[in-house]
Order: C-alpha cells, then structure tokens, then sequence
C-alpha cells in the first residue's frame, strides 16, 4: 500500500507527499482508496522526473485538481531536475545572450527500458488510454528532453514533424526521431532510443547552437 508522507513548511502549511513511484504503486491497485486522504488538504507531488505524475490515475488527478481549486488548497508539482546546477548553469548562458541567438539545438536521449516499454507486466507504458493517440519512449521519456530544451533555451515550437519505430509485441514507439522549427526560425532535432543496450546507465546528449557559441551538455 503506498505511503503518503507529511511534509510540514515553516509558514505553517502542511502538505501530502506522493512521489512517482508509490503514484507508480497506486497504478496496481483496483481502487483510488489512498488518495481519499489528499483530497481534502493539500497534495505536493514530488519526482526527479515528473514527465507525468498522474497520468496513473487519471480520477484522483481530476479530483485533486478540483480539490485544489479552492482558495485554501494547493495542487504542486516539483521538478527538481530542471533546477539542478547543470540546468540552470546552461540556462543562464543562453539567456544572457552568451550563445548569441539559437539557431539550432540537436538532442540524443537513449535508455535500456526495453523491459519496461515491451513488458508484459508494464502495459501502462505501453498501450495507448482515453484520447492518446500512441505510447511509449517518446511518451514517457522524451518528455525530459523537452523540458529540459525548453526550459534552457526559451524557444517557443511552431510545426513538428515525428517518426517512429514501434515494437513488435506491444506496439509502443521504441525509437523516436522529431524536427521542430521554431516562432524565431531556429530547428529542434531530438532523437529518442529506448532499447539502447544496458550498460547501467542512461546517455543524454544535448547541444545548443547559437550564433556566437554552442553549449554540449551531456552524460
């Protein structure tokens, strides 16, 4: 059963705590039961990568959306990773100019989640719910990149094109390739490998190209 934690601020406030794993365990439930407790205070969910954080439970998102619609509640979401020092080190170069103008940015994210994204046991990655049109890397990863390129750079998207490898047993995007232009005329290029094989790690490559400098920020 998840365990929802009681973070206390210094302003008084009391908070629930959920991160995305135990939201991840609420998923095998039958019921929405653990969530009753959130809905009358407020909910602060807290997750390294919050590309979806109730995306698991889509009832209980609604109604503490419609909970924290009131004057006295707060619905939060905290993205610790995009205020990491790397992140916020490249974003303060290309807002003060040190880039000159972006005129491009090129991204490769690759992950061993094959296990997850062609599991049996993982269809929530998988397969598609309510008005998703597909499922998969580019769902539930590509979603960092993103963030990540839109929160450095401040472009602002315009058209995107996207094409994709899908996997043969559950026909979720495993292998994703994106191009975007942009309201200011750069591009966006991202590329998206969810079977890479398994090193233990994860490789995050992006580069930011402007017309005084470009930025590589990696591991």
């Amino acid at each position: 059963m998840p365990v929802l934690r009681t973070i206390s601020f210094p302003t008084g406030v009391t908070c629930l705590a959920a991160d995305n794993a135990r939201l991840a365990d609420c998923a095998r439930l039958q019921h929405l039961a653990p969530f009753d407790v959130v809905f009358g205070g407020h909910m602060l969910c807290t997750c390294r990568w919050p590309s979806r954080p109730f995306a698991f439970c889509r009832a209980a998102a609604a109604t503490t959306a419609a909970a924290a619609a009131s004057p006295q509640l707060a619905l939060l979401v905290n993205n610790t990773a995009n205020w990491q020092p790397g992140f916020l080190e490249a974003r303060k170069a290309v807002r003060q100019g040190v880039l000159g103008e972006v005129r491009s940015v090129s991204c490769v994210f690759a992950a061993p989640l094959g296990w997850l994204f062609e599991g049996a046991d993982h269809v929530r990655w998988s397969r598609s719910e309510g008005s998703m049109r597909g499922n998969g890397f580019g769902w539930g990863q590509l979603s960092h990149t993103f963030a990540w390129v839109f929160g450095v750079t401040g472009l602002t998207p315009a058209t995107v094109f996207a094409a994709a490898v899908h996997s043969e047993s559950t026909g979720a995007d495993i292998h994703d390739a994106l191009t975007l232009t942009c309201t200011n005329g750069a591009v966006i290029a991202v590329c998206g490998a969810g079977t890479a094989p398994d090193a233990g790690f994860k490789v995050v490559a992006n580069w930011v190209f402007g017309t005084r400098g470009m930025l590589h920020y990696g591991g």
